[in-house]
C-alpha cells in the first residue's frame, strides 16, 4: 500500500512534473548532500543559501569574455547583505539585480576601467536559463540547522495581521507560506507553550476590531512566561495534549 505523505503527494509530484514536463533539474538533498566545489550542489557549507556554482556558470554563459573580477563582483553583490538593511530593503535590492542585471566595473585588455551590466537571466530566451528544484535543503543559521518544513507539533504563528496570532499546533509535516512562521518547542511541552503564548498575546490589544496585530521578532523577544516545575508541565501535558491532537 502506498504511503500518502506531504513528501509523496506534494514534493515528489511537483518535482517530477517540473523535471519531466518542464525540463527542470531536480535534486533531493535531504541527508544526501556533501560540500565542496564538486559536491551535489556546490555549496561550501550548509550556511550558503545561494547556489553560487550555478550562478557563476550562468553569468559566464550570458556575459562571456569578461575578466574573472567582473563575475566575482556580480556574485558578491547578489549574495552580500548588511545588518543595517531590513528584509524588505534586501528583497527589493536583490530583485532589482536579478531583473535589471548587476552593474560592475572592471579593467579591459587595455587596462581601461569599464562599467557594464551583467545579465543574470535571459528573459528573451527562457530556455537559456537553468531551472533547478531542490527538495529538503538543510540551512544553518546563527542558532539552528533547519529545513524549510514544519514538523508535527510545531506551533504556528501569524506574522501578518489576522484573526488570532497564535494559530495552532501542527499534526503533520507541512510547508507553510509567507503569512505564517513557527516555533519548535521542546518535545513534551507543546501544549504548555502553546497556551502560555496564547494567554500572553491575548492580553495585548487588538489593532482594529477583531483583528490582531501580526507577531514580530521583537514581540517574541519581549515574551515573559512563568516557568513552573517540570512535573507540573508534564501533568498539564498529559491532560491537555490528547485534546490538542
Amino acid at each position: 500500500m502506498r504511503e500518502y505523505t506531504e513528501s509523496t503527494l506534494v514534493q515528489q509530484t511537483t518535482a517530477e512534473y517540473l523535471e519531466k514536463e518542464l525540463g527542470w533539474e531536480s535534486v533531493y538533498a535531504y541527508n544526501n548532500e556533501d560540500f565542496g566545489p564538486d559536491s551535489l550542489l556546490g555549496r561550501a557549507s550548509d550556511r550558503e543559501v545561494v547556489l553560487t556554482r550555478y550562478l557563476r556558470s550562468k553569468l559566464l554563459e550570458l556575459n562571456p569574455g569578461l575578466p574573472q573580477s567582473a563575475y566575482d563582483d556580480a556574485i558578491r553583490q547578489i549574495t552580500a547583505v548588511t545588518v543595517a538593511q531590513t528584509l524588505l530593503a534586501i528583497n527589493r535590492e536583490k530583485y532589482t539585480l536579478l531583473r535589471d542585471g548587476v552593474r560592475v566595473t572592471f579593467r579591459n585588455d587595455k587596462g581601461e576601467r569599464v562599467t557594464g551590466r551583467l545579465r543574470v537571466f535571459d528573459f528573451d530566451n527562457p530556455e537559456n536559463n537553468h531551472f533547478l528544484c531542490v527538495r529538503e535543503l538543510w540551512v544553518r543559521g546563527d542558532l539552528y540547522r533547519r529545513r524549510a518544513d514544519i514538523e508535527p507539533e510545531d506551533i504556528l504563528l501569524s506574522v501578518r495581521a489576522s484573526v488570532g496570532r497564535i494559530k495552532n499546533i501542527t499534526l503533520d509535516k507541512i510547508v507553510i507560506g509567507r503569512g505564517l512562521s513557527a516555533i519548535r518547542p521542546n518535545r513534551g511541552q507543546q501544549s504548555f507553550l502553546f497556551y502560555s503564548l496564547k494567554n500572553f498575546f491575548s492580553k495585548r490589544h487588538m489593532e482594529r476590531g477583531a483583528i490582531f496585530a501580526a507577531i514580530t521578532k521583537k514581540d517574541l523577544h519581549d515574551v515573559e512566561l512563568l516557568q513552573p516545575p517540570d512535573t507540573l508541565i508534564e501533568m498539564f501535558q498529559e491532560q491537555v495534549g490528547p485534546i490538542d491532537h
